[in-house]
């Protein structure tokens, strides 16, 4: 159900408007959009890589959380500045997440290294 003040004027609307139009408030703009069904195709591939990543998570979530040779802040700082240098720069969780990714594709073993 849209939400609307002043319609004729518009000042502002927000909702959805009977799967047609969605009002939205975007950067200080008041904005509308057509209703967008997303696709939400669960290929093969897809469902792999989604794997891949969900593992990788929980690796990385063990490796702060062990009780011996932890993840500390040292460990964030050196992935942080290795993500640094990439031509598309990254965050230390996302440097070991690329790293653990590529491990999987070539069928190597991953390591979160601490």
């Amino acid at each position: 159900m849209a939400k609307v003040n002043a319609p004729l004027f518009s000042f502002k609307a927000s909702g959805k408007l009977a799967n047609a139009l969605v009002y939205f408030g975007w950067k200080g703009l008041n904005v509308v959009r057509s209703y967008v069904v997303p696709a939400y195709k669960r290929t093969t591939a897809q469902a792999t890589q989604r794997d891949f990543i969900k593992a990788c998570v929980a690796k990385i979530h063990e490796a702060q959380a062990r009780e011996t040779w932890t993840l500390r802040e040292e460990d964030q700082s050196a992935y942080a500045l290795l993500g640094s240098k990439q031509p598309t720069p990254r965050t230390w969780f996302n440097t070991i997440a690329k790293l653990w990714i590529d491990c999987k594709v070539k069928l190597d073993k991953p390591i979160v290294y601490s």
